[in-house]
């Protein structure tokens, strides 16, 4: 169990989800518009955990053909325009946004202004999260995937030294 919530974004491999999945990750969030729905639906068959379709933009038709495909929970756009789709949506902006259910930041911008909880991401080092996630208004921290060194073949490094310092 993690001590905070974790997301981690732009998952584009089998390595990344399971490795993310076997660490408990609360989010596991998938950028259709980058890896494509063939790639979504065979990466994420082989994973459980809260599943998060992210897209680049708030294509009210193109989302909501996808959740009626694969009927997620969450979804996340890039931007402060948030689609009426049925599904909760993480919005991934630095601007304040009202109407979302969750909310990712960058770490360099002023956390307080915000008047909800976020996920804030960024660069992290290990002996900084205990300080971020000390703020009231960060509900946790979202990490991004990267790409495999060849098929099968990933350096876990950096998530590993953060995943374990959040773990209890």
């Amino acid at each position: 169990m993690l001590k905070t919530t974790v997301y981690v974004s732009d998952i584009n491999n089998l390595s990344d989800a399971r490795y993310c999945a076997g660490m408990m990750v609360d989010y596991l969030g998938f950028n259709i518009d980058n890896i494509g729905i063939d790639n979504f639906r065979e990466i994420t068959s082989w994973v459980e955990g809260e599943i998060v379709a992210e897209f680049n933009s708030p294509d009210e038709e193109k989302i909501n053909a996808f959740l009626k495909e694969f009927p997620l929970d969450y979804i996340a756009i890039n931007g402060t325009t948030l689609p009426n789709v049925n599904a909760k949506i993480i919005a991934i902006t630095n601007e304040a946004v009202r109407g979302c259910d969750l909310q990712i930041v960058d770490r360099n911008i002023n956390i307080d202004a915000i008047n909800h909880p976020v996920l804030v991401s960024g660069d992290f080092k290990p002996n900084e999260i205990d300080s971020i996630i000390a703020n009231k208004n960060v509900k946790g921290i979202c990490l991004k995937g990267g790409d495999e060194l060849r098929p099968g073949q990933k350096d876990f490094d950096e998530f590993a030294d953060i995943l374990e310092e959040l773990e209890n």
